[in-house]
Order: structure tokens, then C-alpha cells, then sequence
């Protein structure tokens, strides 16, 4: 018995000649345009899997973590713009799609614009490593809407989203059952042993440690990224997307000939979202239950205006709604911690964004800039907030923060652009972009696995093996159970996939608006790719053609022109600007690290310097070779040569960034070591001068205003050294966190101690020195009167 024909609840055939001429365009595509729809499916595919692979969390992006992913995506968006059909859309949706592009490519070169802004009060080099990440994103979102919004396309990219997904779900659970308990007892057997494995220095009793161990022993698993927030976003996409796969796979009204095989792809993704909602409630990630929630409201909504009646198919989805409902409300009663902590965090969110705002209302126009809010944010940082973020924790404010107001009204501009292109798709879409894109986007996933591999294998690095194997296993196996969906056509014809993504969409859009923003690749990336799907093709069926200029555009020798123009401006600019110096700098990093573990510190210097002048912006290297100088001061001679060296160094490293509070702090602590070494009184006086320009840049951090009460102490200015304790105290007390308690906070003392300073400066807990230095300066005070 055949299969009955699916409602559409609108014609199946163009109204008009002329719409069937735009309609046939579709399927007359030459050769040349199938095979740049094939590259491009295949590098966004890749690009995905990389993403995933190497997510570049937190703030590798300011440290050039994503600019591989430059060519691979403008390769992608390329081969997209070539394999556009001529007449694809009517005149008004055309112009809808142009205004969208337009949108999001200004709103990327604003950004780019924004960091070259700041370049004078800011980091250039982290500025322009993050800017080259918003190109990244236009040309993937760009890429997806004109190669993945066919029926093949958005299908094959669900099904990839949700095996990666279920392969993350499956390193999350072994880190939960086998990583983290063995790191947990490595670090109880040898705790110094264990932070200098992983290079972290954090001396008992400091904050760094403090934090450490929260996260060791409080965090849940991360799988290949580094918050728990950032895998809570694809583990909410696995289970948005598997969920919605279930429940069209229970709805299908197909013949009995396919009913082996709709219960296979049923069964593959109950078990893909059974294991991204367990790994899910591992993460423990109050604001991605929220987006799941909303992401519910939004498909029960949109199913039951489809349905209009309590059919069968409907009582099983919301049976199966309100197990996961009731699972979910069980798992948080057996949580009560995960509640109690709620008001808390949003509490730091609030204090987050209240800063980020004043920041922006004295720099409107370009805001912190790219690649420079941590720095910039500390500088408005609120008294009882203790973290320096790297984000504010929310994409709408970090678009704020990181372009200004401009920025903002060009996504809200963009957004509303989008709204009106999914609002205005009345016909069922005709064409289709055969069944190309699903081998593409396979190819482009197994060479996008390869490529991660061999960079790993090229760095003498390698995950943990068996987490990799197994969810390599997990990821094969769904992928291959859930192709059917692609290559048998499914009951998620369109626009039934586009509202699967759009209901993960506004999941990762909730979650985000309290757990992250556009600057982690590894969750934007898979997101972009599902606002494009979830805005669908252009309407098809109108009797509208396209502008006369469309024609033109879409002519191959004038859109081969611009395109290879454009991409290769792209890359020029991104391999002069980036990559190359970039690389090199790294190349001559490496080398003075090496000269220093050998001991060899002249080598080290020189190579060093190499890297200052092969990467022009970036201050990393020149902060490296002053350490050099300092140790051979400390630990050899304190000549007027070696002096002068570091004292060009540090001039040079806070010159790339001079509104970075850190590096006047660190090189006040360079003239305490001295001082404690030699007992030369001018660099206790230079110290004061750089801990004064540190405190005017970040006001809040109580680990400056106690050095600088040592200092004023140890300098016989009475009241500074009364006015900074009595700061320092404020700030300890103020939002009651325990890494900013007197007790914890590290100073170094204001004392010579001669070559007992040669391994390292001498430190000690903040609340020991002040009570002794205040109680010292009161009873002196006391005797004179």
C-alpha cells in the first residue's frame, strides 16, 4: 500500500511560468555549481568537527586558537556563494537574504574595526586574533544559508550535530566514572607534583589553588572543552535535535515497508538524547535546564498548532515530554545545592553586566574592543565581585562589550531581518540540492577528523585514548543508524527540520544569555549553522523574479570574480595580519622556553626578542624576557647593563598593552624581588609608582591594594598604608568569597632578605603582614604623642 501524501496545506506546483522558470533554475544547476555546493558542505562539516574536536574554550581565541578555522571557512563561503542558483527566490525574499548577509558581514568588519580602535589603549595582537573569529562566524553562518537549508542539507547537518553531541556525551562520562576520580587521587598522593604537570603555579594557601582545587573537586565533566557551561550548549543541541528526530520518527505516517527503519532511527535518537541528558545533568548548568525548558514550550507550541487535536502521535510526545520533565525536576530535588546556588550566580551575572555597561556608557562606540574585556572589564569591576571574566556571560551584552552600541543595533537589526525571512516562508520549498551535500558533509567530517588527528599527532599530543575511541564508536553509530533519515527523505521534510533547529536555537540563545557568548567556537559554531537552517530556503512558488542586478550577480564570470577577489583579500589579510606572525612568534617562544629549561638564558633572551619582533603586537614575549633579566639580576649581578634590558623589556611589553592592570603588577613584583634581594630603596619607590597605575586600572583587586599598604608601610607613609589596609580589609569583605580573604591573598614583603631571595621572591599571607605592619606604625604613633 503506497504511503498517503503529507498535507502541505498549500500547492505543490509553481503558480505562474514565470515561477516555474524560477523554480527549474534549482534543478538545471551546471556541474561546476554541484561541486562548490559539495565543497561547501564539506567544509562546514569539518569546520564543525574541528570546532568540537579543539573548541578553543575560554580565552584561546584572544590567543589565536581559532585562526585555522580562517581558510577552512572562507573556502566554505566561497564555494557557497559560487553554487547560489540564479533565480532562486522571489524579488522581496532576494532582498531579504541580501539585507541578512549584509548584516552580518558589516557587523563582523565593525568588530574588525573596533580592534584596530583600541589598539592604542588595549592588546592588539589578542584584538586582532578575535576579530578574525567574528569573520569566521559571518562566513559560517553566510556558508550554512546558502549550502545547508535544502532538504539534504539540513538533515545531514542534524544528523552530524547529534553524534558529535553523543560523542561528547560519551567523553563526559568518562571523565565522570574514570578522569576525574584519577585526578582527584593524583592530586591528593602529590598536590605540588601534580600543579607543576599541568603548569600551573598556585603555592599553598593562594587563590590560584583555592580555585583549583574548587573546580577539581566541585566542577563536572568538560569532555574537549575547558567550562562545563560550554559543553552544557551541545549537549542541549544533542538533545533538542534527538529529541525532535523521536518525536517525528513516532509521528510518521509512513507504510508499513518503512516501519522497521522508523523505529531504528527512533531508537538511535532516544539513546543519543538519553546520553547528552545524563552527561547534561553532570554539568549541573542551571541556565541550559532553562533553555531545555523553553526549548519544550517552544515545540509544544509549534506541534500543537500542527495538530489541532490530542491525536495519538501527540499523547505519546507529550508522555515522553513530561517523563523528561519529570526527570528533570527528579534530578534537582536530588540536587538541592544546584537550587541553592542559584541566586547566587545570577547575583554574579547582574554584577557582570552592571559593569560591563558602564564600561561601555564612557566607550560607546568601539566598547572594550575585541580580544580586550577581561582587562578592560576589571577597570569598572564592582567591589564584591571577585572574578576578572573573560566574557560578560551573556552573547546580547558581550556584542555590547566587544563593538559598542553600533555592534549591538547591527545584531538586533540582523536578528530582526531573520525573524521577517522565517515569518515570510508561506509555501512548502520545491527545490533541493540533490543528494550531494549528505556525501559531502561525510567526507568533509571523516577529513575534518583527520586533519584534528595529524595536527595532534604533529604536537606530540593525544587526548585521553580511550574517551577518544569511544566516542569515535558512539559518534560512527549513530551516524549510520540515523542516515537513513537523510538518504530514505524521513517525515522531517521541511519545514519540519528547520523547526528542530530553530526549538535547539532558541535553547543555546536562553542558555547563553547567562553561560557564554559568540567567542567560544566549539557552541557558536554549531549554533550559527542552526539559525541558518531554522530560517530555511527562500520561499519558492512566487511569480516575482529576482532585481535585473540579481541576474548579473548570478552570472559565473562576474560572481567567480568577486568571490575569488573577495576570499582572496580574506586570506592575504588574515595570513599577514594572524597566522604568519602568529606562528612565528610561537616558533620563538618555544625556543626560549626550551633555552630556559636547559639553562640556557642568554639563548633564551635572544630568542625571545626574535619573537617580540616577528609578532610586533603581542607583549607576551617581551614579559618573558624580562623574567629572564630578572632572575640573572636576583640570582647573578644587579649591573646598570642587565637593568637596562629588563627595564626595556617591561617598557616595551606594557607599551603593546598598556591598559592591562596585570602587567604593571607583575612588574611592581619584579622591583619587590629586587628590593628584597639588594635593598635598593629606588625600586621600593618604582614598585609604589607601578602598583598606583595597576590599582587605577583594576580598583577592585584586593591583592594590590594590600601591596600597596606593605609598601606605603615599609616607606613610612602612615596614612596611605592605613588608607590601602582599610581598603584592602573593604574589599576582602565585600561579596563574602573566600579567595579574597586576607588569610589567602598573597604579598611580598617590603624587607631585604638578602640571598635568601635567589629562588624566588619571598611571599606571604596578606592578613600577616598588614596586622604586624598596622599594629608596628599604630604603637610608634602612640609612643611620639
Amino acid at each position: 500500500m503506497p504511503p498517503k501524501p503529507r498535507r502541505t496545506g498549500s500547492p505543490a506546483l509553481p503558480s505562474s511560468p514565470a515561477a516555474a522558470r524560477s523554480t527549474a533554475s534549482w534543478s538545471s544547476a551546471s556541474g561546476r555549481t554541484a561541486v562548490a555546493s559539495w565543497i561547501a558542505a564539506a567544509g562546514l562539516a569539518g569546520l564543525l568537527v574541528v570546532v568540537l574536536l579543539v573548541p578553543s574554550d575560554s580565552i584561546e581565541v584572544e590567543q589565536g586558537g581559532a585562526l585555522p578555522l580562517v581558510p577552512l571557512a572562507v573556502l566554505a563561503w566561497a564555494a557557497a556563494a559560487l553554487s547560489v542558483s540564479d533565480h532562486s527566490a522571489s524579488a522581496r525574499t532576494f532582498r531579504s537574504e541580501r539585507i541578512l548577509h549584509g548584516l552580518v558581514w558589516v557587523l563582523a568588519g565593525w568588530i574588525a574595526i573596533a580592534a584596530v580602535a583600541v589598539a592604542d589603549v588595549g592588546n592588539l595582537r589578542q584584538a586582532v586574533n578575535e576579530a578574525w573569529w567574528w569573520i569566521v562566524a559571518a562566513a559560517t553562518f553566510t556558508a550554512a544559508r546558502w549550502s545547508l537549508t535544502s532538504r539534504h542539507g539540513s538533515l545531514a547537518s542534524i544528523v552530524l550535530l547529534v553524534s558529535l553531541a553523543s560523542g561528547l556525551a560519551v567523553q563526559a562520562a568518562h571523565q565522570q566514572w574514570v578522569t576525574l576520580p584519577a585526578d582527584r587521587a593524583a592530586y591528593e598522593a602529590d598536590p605540588e607534583g601534580a600543579l607543576q604537570e599541568i603548569g600551573l603555579f598556585a603555592p599553598p594557601g593562594s587563590p590560584e589553588r583555592a580555585l583549583f582545587e574548587s573546580r577539581l573537586y566541585g566542577g563536572g565533566p568538560t569532555a574537549t572543552f575547558a567550562l562545563t557551561n560550554s559543553l552544557a550548549a551541545v549537549l542541549l543541541i544533542g538533545i533538542v535535535l534527538a529529541g525532535g528526530i523521536l518525536s517525528e520518527a513516532v509521528r510518521s505516517r509512513r507504510g508499513e515497508s518503512e516501519g522497521a527503519q522508523r523505529w531504528r532511527v527512533g531508537g538511535a535518537a532516544a539513546v543519543a538524547a538519553l546520553l547528552c541528558g545524563i552527561a547534561l545533568l553532570w554539568t549541573e548548568s542551571r541556565s541550559a535546564f532553562v533553555g531545555l525548558a523553553v526549548a519544550g514550550g517552544f515545540a509544544a507550541v509549534v506541534w500543537c498548532c500542527r495538530w489541532r487535536s490530542l491525536s495519538k502521535p501527540m499523547l505519546v510526545g507529550v508522555a515522553a515530554a513530561a517523563v523528561v520533565v519529570g526527570l528533570g525536576i527528579l534530578s534537582l530535588l536530588l540536587r538541592p545545592g544546584l537550587l541553592a546556588g542559584a541566586p547566587r550566580s545570577l547575583r554574579y551575572r547582574f554584577e557582570y553586566w552592571q559593569a560591563t555597561l558602564d564600561l561601555v556608557a564612557d566607550h560607546p562606540w568601539f566598547g572594550a574592543g575585541p580580544g580586550n574585556f577581561q582587562e578592560r572589564y576589571v577597570t569598572y569591576r564592582l567591589d564584591q565581585a571577585s572574578e576578572a571574566v573573560a566574557d560578560p556571560h551573556n552573547w546580547l551584552v558581550e556584542t555590547l562589550a566587544t563593538g559598542g552600541v553600533p555592534a549591538l543595533v547591527l545584531l538586533l537589526a540582523t536578528i530582526g531581518v531573520g525573524l521577517k525571512i522565517a515569518a515570510g516562508r508561506r509555501r512548502p520549498v520545491l527545490h533541493d540540492a540533490a543528494p550531494a551535500p549528505r556525501w559531502a558533509m561525510s567526507a568533509g567530517a571523516v577529513l575534518g577528523f583527520m586533519g584534528v588527528l595529524l595536527a595532534w599527532i604533529s604536537q606530540a599530543y593525544l587526548p585521553n585514548f580511550d574517551a577518544l575511541l569511544l566516542s569515535l564508536i558512539v559518534v560512527v553509530a549513530v551516524s549510520l543508524t540515523l542516515y537513513p533519515l537523510v538518504a530514505w527523505g524521513s517525515s522531517l521534510s521541511e519545514p519540519n527540520g528547520g523547526r528542530i533547529a530553530a526549538a535547539a536555537a532558541v535553547a543555546v540563545a536562553v542558555h547563553l544569555l547567562a553561560a557564554g557568548g559568540w567567542t567560544v567556537p566549539g557552541v557558536a559554531a554549531p549554533w550559527l549553522v542552526l539559525l541558518a537552517i531554522a530560517l530555511g530556503p527562500p520561499a519558492a512558488g512566487s511569480a516575482e523574479l529576482p532585481p535585473a542586478g540579481a541576474a548579473r550577480f548570478g552570472q559565473p564570470r562576474w560572481r567567480g570574480a568577486w568571490v575569488g577577489g573577495v576570499a582572496v583579500v580574506l586570506l592575504g589579510a588574515w595570513w599577514g595580519t594572524a597566522w604568519l606572525p602568529v606562528q612565528r612568534a610561537a616558533e620563538h617562544l618555544e625556543q626560549g622556553d626550551f633555552a630556559i629549561a636547559t639553562g640556557r638564558s642568554q639563548i633564551a633572551a635572544a630568542a625571545y626578542q626574535d619573537a617580540a619582533e616577528a609578532d610586533p603586537w603581542n607583549p607576551l614575549p617581551l614579559i618573558r624576557r624580562a623574567d629572564v633579566f630578572r632572575w640573572a639580576i636576583v640570582r647573578q649581578a644587579d649591573s646598570p647593563a642587565t637593568r637596562d634590558q629588563w627595564s626595556k623589556a617591561w617598557e616595551g611589553a606594557i607599551a603593546r598593552n598598556p591598559a592591562a592592570a596585570g602587567l604593571w603588577l607583575n612588574r611592581a613584583v619584579h622591583r619587590l624581588h629586587f628590593f628584597q634581594r639588594w635593598g635598593d630603596r629606588d625600586d621600593l619607590e618604582e614598585a609604589r609608582q607601578d602598583l598606583l597605575a595597576a590599582v587605577a586600572r583594576d580598583r577592585s583587586n584586593v591583592t594590590i591594594a594590600a601591596q600597596l599598604a606593605v609598601v606605603e608601610a615599609a616607606l613610612e607613609n602612615r596614612e596611605a598604608a592605613e588608607t590601602w589596609q582599610a581598603r584592602a580589609e573593604t574589599l576582602a569583605a565585600a561579596g563574602d568569597h573566600a579567595d579574597r580573604q586576607l588569610s589567602v591573598v598573597q604579598v611580598l614583603p617590603a624587607e631585604s632578605i638578602g640571598e635568601r631571595a635567589e629562588p624566588g621572591a619571598w611571599r606571604v599571607a596578606a592578613a600577616e603582614r598588614l596586622g604586624g605592619s598596622h599594629r608596628e606604625h599604630r604603637g610608634h604613633g602612640d609612643g611620639g604623642g
